[in-house]
């Protein structure tokens, strides 16, 4: 019977409901509600495979519309495109959350990483090098409340690492592996 009313719907010009919805009003939430809720914003999204490009377009949405130049938007529309394999467009936004005057070594984190994804081992090498010779960075980081702690040394080094051990993998299995 719901199969029936839902295909007479579809030939009535309506649409099933999408799995990948959300409210507009999401567009109107705050950086940090949108970006770094875990449970919330464009993550509640991402958490399903099937809506992961849908997740990608409402980072760059919500950048437009909140006319934001926030880098880390940039990083986690590209990380969304990388991880479904886009890789030529997950380039522009990895470029685009570059840090002006980055003390602590984000560039060379966005560098391995592009490297990563052009399939360019020499340059994943010259990222890492630099990178690794930035000063350690913070041992814990405070994220919704809770404190994570963070691997010794330069930020991000250990990710980098972890995409030089699974070169020639994907990006999601060499980020999300647990070595």
């Amino acid at each position: 019977m719901l199969l029936a009313l839902a295909i007479a719907a579809i030939v009535a010009g309506g649409s099933l409901p999408s799995a990948c919805s959300y409210d507009p009003a999401i567009l109107k939430l705050g950086v940090d509600a949108f970006d770094q809720d875990l449970s919330g914003g464009w993550r509640a999204l991402a958490e399903r495979p099937e809506c992961v490009e849908v997740a990608a377009d409402l980072v760059h949405k919500y950048r437009e519309h909140q006319q934001s130049m926030i880098n880390i938007l940039y990083w986690h529309e590209g990380q969304l495109r990388a991880g479904r394999g886009e890789n030529d467009a997950a380039i522009a936004p990895f470029e685009l959350s570059r840090q002006p005057g980055d003390e602590r070594g984000w560039n060379e984190y966005v560098d391995a990483t592009i490297a990563f994804l052009k399939h360019d081992k020499p340059a994943l090498l010259a990222a890492r090098a630099k990178l690794s010779r930035r000063p350690p960075g913070p041992e814990f980081i405070e994220s919704n409340g809770q404190r994570i702690s963070l691997p010794p040394g330069p930020m991000n080094l250990a990710v980098v690492d972890k995409l030089i051990k699974h070169y020639g993998q994907t990006y999601n299995d060499a980020y999300d592996s647990s070595d």
